[in-house]
């Protein structure tokens, strides 16, 4: 598991890994109101098909952002970019609308490692 530096902060900021998706899917379902199979969310996300964070307090999953690569043409040439898949932030930890908080540190440490010049 990859950590992303996040500097004074109460959350942990981590690459999503497979060992991840159980909770994930938990999150998923309190968040949304409704399940998502793991075999759904293996096809979005499975087999290099697209990267997440998910951001933990302690040993509790609390926020997740994701999103599947997609092979494009940019001025003519072939690139790969990311369009934005899952965003999720646990309802008890929602409000924190600050560069501190679970959502945009997930947000911020996707783009950081995973877009922009020299990624992939």
């Amino acid at each position: 598991m990859s950590e992303v530096p996040v500097t004074q902060s109460k959350w942990q900021v981590y690459d999503a890994a497979p060992e991840h998706t159980p909770k994930i899917l938990e999150l998923f379902k309190a968040v949304f109101g409704q399940e998502m199979s793991e075999a759904h969310w293996h096809w979005k996300y499975g087999e290099g098909r697209g990267a997440g964070i998910v951001v933990h307090e302690h040993d509790e999953l609390v926020a997740y952002f994701g999103g599947m690569e997609r092979r494009i043409l940019f001025k003519g040439l072939p690139a790969t970019a990311f369009q934005s898949g899952d965003s999720m932030v646990a309802q008890e930890h929602r409000g924190t609308l600050s560069k501190r908080g679970p959502f945009f540190l997930s947000v911020a440490a996707f783009q950081d490692r995973y877009l922009g010049h020299g990624r992939p």
